[in-house]
């Protein structure tokens, strides 16, 4: 038996070349490469090393025996991941087509017997330079490699003499009433305002005659599942031509459609409204059946895999009644917020005392198969008095270096009361008393551990919040269970309505809050330059470094002042600094709804 501890640097001869001279050095004697056959590689038991193969000597050589080699095969991503190399297509098929090309570019000699040849995706005649995206993956029997990788042809690559960008692309749905045809559609944005021209909506229909999208929800390969009414003349996949008439569909990133369904294929539940919740890199999308239109897991609670197909195997037997929100966390648990319910509270905290019935919410978290995690104390939001809780308008789970759900920030609204003293919230059986100006005192948001526990360092008061609007239950006021809360690393942005003491001007803005709860306040050009939000509808993460706004706002004009932009959407970064208006929409337009693709 022979150990190979240093791995095979040089890989432009054949493997087996290799090893025979390193096992020729090894024992001092000369097995000349010609006398003797090596068996088929097989992963190894032996700690340390990932492959054995057994050579044994030809007829007529002057050897008598083989012998055992154990060694270490290389992984095939980590020599072909490299994002600064692009690797062009031109006009192959098939992989082998492109073998030549990738063993210039990366230094290498890749022959048949190491990879399994697959067709590349089908050229786009619109679009002949697009990316193309194909599995690669290594033979058992290659003597050089394992594993596989995702090879991306034609990727465009920064240079340095090129700026780069943040690769993040934003898909909006554009409400048009006055289009016969195109009711709705998808446009694509760069994330620094720029039409994404290689995309375009529903690039392989021959013929539409109608298309009302809805509601977009993106998934983890980067599709994009468009609910709506469609009717269009398409080839998909390997099907012939032929025409679809759906209500949703699968499209890609430049807009080509991979998949078509309807209520009866049960593609992604197909029955819009639901409330999706996933985690972009998750194997899984959770869905809220907000109408009981599935009317199996008394939760209403359920999990679909990314090709559309509900997971019958969950059926979340630990959520005992039906959330109003979810959050999944990066390793697979997920938090759960429940409506208005009751609940028992000693409210003078007397033993002797009766326990009496009062209104609350609660937060629960769950493992990913849906049992409670044990190691989380749930969390109560009551109210002093007995009286209507403040509800949970948003959460987002507290991100940190690993994939662990570490805590929980939790955007509150009060009950309508006439100012911010009366009516405190009550967590946990802990009074958060707010502070004592009539409008502009109160903490609407909270951090909770990793364990369901308050975090007191936490302590966040805005002294511009425009209490009135938030207090206030009328149309333009935050709305529970609206998106206004994202959370990154260091810090958590709210968006929340905001009245400036001087000028009186009351809208809405994201506000940016540290980890410890320091608000961040802008004067001055940064001030004058941010978006007047007078309309709130959602606000999305875009990457490690931003995030997104959609609604109703005030933009600045060449010839001073503002005008209205009824629906757009504005980038910051992630401090809540404004970094551009992506795009707004003409008058008799809207957007109805946005996704975010990052890389």
């Amino acid at each position: 038996m022979n150990f190979v501890n240093d791995p095979i640097l040089d890989i432009s001869k054949p493997a087996t070349q290799i090893l025979l001279e390193k096992y020729n050095a090894l024992n001092a004697i000369n097995v000349a490469y010609d006398e003797v056959v090596f068996q088929t590689p097989v992963v190894s038991a032996k700690p340390g090393f990932n492959t054995s193969t057994t050579f044994v000597p030809k007829l007529l050589s002057q050897w008598l025996n083989g012998d055992t080699i154990y060694y270490n095969r290389i992984n095939i991503a980590s020599v072909l991941n490299n994002p600064k190399v692009s690797i062009p297509r031109g006009n192959a098929v098939n992989i082998s087509d492109t073998i030549t090309t990738i063993n210039t570019l990366f230094g290498i000699n890749l022959t048949p017997d190491d990879y399994f040849d697959n067709p590349l995706p089908a050229l786009d005649p619109l679009d002949p330079n697009a990316e193309a995206t194909v599995t690669f993956s290594c033979k058992p029997e290659s003597f050089y490699f394992f594993g596989s990788l995702q090879i991306t042809y034609n990727k465009l690559v920064p240079t340095a003499e090129s700026p780069t960008e943040d690769p993040v692309d934003i898909y909006s749905i554009i409400q048009d009433p006055a289009d016969p045809v195109y009711k709705s559609k998808v446009v694509c944005y760069s994330i620094e305002g720029r039409e994404v021209t290689a995309f375009k909506f529903l690039r392989n229909a021959v013929t539409v005659t109608e298309s009302d999208a809805d509601f977009m929800l993106r998934i983890k390969n980067g599709d994009m599942v468009i609910f709506g009414s469609f009717k269009f003349r398409a080839a998909i996949g390997q099907e012939a031509e032929k025409d679809h008439v759906s209500t949703v569909i699968v499209i890609d990133r430049t807009g080509k459609v991979i998949r078509s369904g309807t209520l009866a294929t049960n593609l992604f539940g197909s029955n819009h409204p639901m409330k999706y919740e996933y985690y972009p890199e998750s194997d899984y999308i959770y869905a809220l059946d907000t109408t009981n239109a599935i009317g199996t897991n008394a939760s209403r609670l359920y999990r679909f895999d990314l090709q559309g197909q509900i997971d019958v195997a969950f059926t979340a037997p630990d959520v005992s009644y039906v959330p109003t929100q979810i959050k999944v966390c990066a390793d697979g648990k997920f938090y759960a917020v429940t409506g208005l319910m009751s609940g028992m509270w000693d409210f003078d905290n007397d033993p002797g005392t009766p326990d009496v019935s009062a209104p609350e919410y609660r937060i629960d978290r769950y493992l990913a198969s849906g049992v409670k995690d044990g190691t989380y104390n749930q969390t109560v939001i009551r109210t002093t008095g007995g009286n209507a809780p403040w509800e949970v308008v948003a959460i987002a789970p507290v991100l940190g270096t690993s994939n662990a759900a570490e805590g929980l920030y939790v955007y509150l609204k009060p009950p309508a009361v006439t100012n911010s003293t009366g009516n405190c919230p009550v967590i946990n059986g802990v009074s958060m008393i707010p502070g004592n100006e009539p409008e502009y005192g109160f903490l609407p948001l909270i951090k909770l551990s990793q364990f369901g526990l308050i975090d007191t360092n936490f302590q966040v008061k805005q002294p511009f919040t425009h209490g009135a609007s938030l207090y206030n239950p009328d149309a333009g006021a935050i709305s529970a269970g609206q998106p206004a809360l994202v959370a990154f690393p260091d810090s958590v942005v709210y968006v929340a309505p905001v009245k400036n003491p001087l000028t009186g001007y009351a809208g809405f803005a994201p506000i940016h809050v540290s980890a410890l709860g320091a608000v961040t306040t802008y004067a001055g050009q940064e001030y004058y330059d941010t978006l007047r939000w007078s309309a709130f509808d959602s606000i999305y993460t875009a990457g490690p470094n931003g995030f997104v706004v959609l609604g109703e706002c005030k933009v600045k004009i060449p010839s001073g002042g503002y005008e209205t932009a009824k629906s757009a959407v504005g980038a910051y970064y992630r401090d809540a600094r404004i970094k551009t208006l992506v795009h707004n929409v003409p008058a008799g337009k809207s957007i109805a709804d946005i996704e975010i693709a990052v890389g």
